[in-house]
């Protein structure tokens, strides 16, 4: 169950980490807002791409691997945002990162329930999922002044990377089935 609350809060923090810093990273990549606005887009479109196939490895192969491969994404992901300032790049690794959280959400509640977890550990892990984001808009912008406009992805690769963990210690979930 814990694992399945980790996953969902550290990779929903991607959902916010970028907007909370918007105006340094817009600085730092030398564009407008409104393109550093698209980082956030793409992130989404990836999430929401991911979350069906997702349900379905989940169902298939077990939340344990689709979280871990989940968590994965979402740290390669952020590893690419950290290499340059090019916007191209940026979009690239929000993409993935995008795969990560949206994979996650949904094994991350597969996860609770495979746990036992009833009703109100599923009411948990929503305002888990929730948390994670709120967490970032109120932690990034204090990284960012104290280190640059790297705090976001190496905060959010440094989050995945414990999911990560987190989900490699999880025994005994099997896959649903077909």
């Amino acid at each position: 169950v814990a694992a399945g609350l980790a996953i969902g809060c550290f990779l929903t923090w991607n959902v916010s980490n970028v907007g909370a810093v918007a105006d340094p990273l817009a600085e730092a990549y030398d564009t407008s807002l409104a393109v550093v606005g698209l980082l956030t887009t793409a992130l989404f479109v990836t999430h929401l791409a991911a979350q069906l196939p997702a349900g379905i490895w989940s169902d298939r192969y077990g939340p344990q691997r689709v979280g871990l491969a989940a968590c994965l994404a979402a740290a390669a992901g952020n590893a690419v945002l950290l290499v340059d300032t090019s916007v191209s790049l940026a979009v690239a690794g929000r993409l993935v990162v995008g795969l990560g959280s949206g994979a996650g959400f949904v094994a991350g509640l597969d996860l609770v329930r495979a746990g036992g977890g009833g009703a109100v550990l599923q009411g948990l892990y929503g305002g888990a999922t929730m948390a994670g984001g709120g967490l970032a808009l109120l932690i990034v912008p204090p990284l960012t002044d104290a280190t640059s406009w790297r705090a976001p992805y190496a905060s959010g690769l440094a989050l995945a990377l414990v999911g990560a963990i987190l989900a490699l210690a999880v025994r005994g979930v099997r896959p649903v089935g077909r």
